[in-house]
């Protein structure tokens, strides 16, 4: 059971990180292709 719910929980941060890497670098992207003066 602990190990059953430290593997979700490694999951659940992994999936977390690799999500939030992918949105910061989409984010990055759209500032880049945007001119400076929009939103």
């Amino acid at each position: 059971m602990i190990r059953s719910d430290y593997s979700s929980a490694q999951t659940a941060a992994v999936c977390a990180y690799e999500w939030g890497i992918a949105e910061l670098l989409h984010l990055l992207t759209d500032a880049a292709l945007q001119p400076s003066g929009r939103g």
